[in-house]
């Protein structure tokens, strides 16, 4: 079963203040979606190929 990270209400309110288009994306998917989840790999070998690769 996967796990996920949740982005607090602090980070979210701080990222759409530095970046206006990025919060009015971050405004959308959470008025879409609810609250920002990103799923976590527990794998770290993993976690670290997907982001390098991606």
């Amino acid at each position: 079963m996967p796990t996920y990270f949740s982005y607090t209400s602090e980070a979210t309110d701080y990222l759409s203040s530095r970046d206006r288009r990025l919060g009015r994306a971050i405004a959308a998917v959470e008025e879409t979606c609810g609250h920002i989840l990103r799923e976590t790999d527990e794998d770290l070998f993993s976690a670290v190929i997907h982001h390098i690769v991606g």
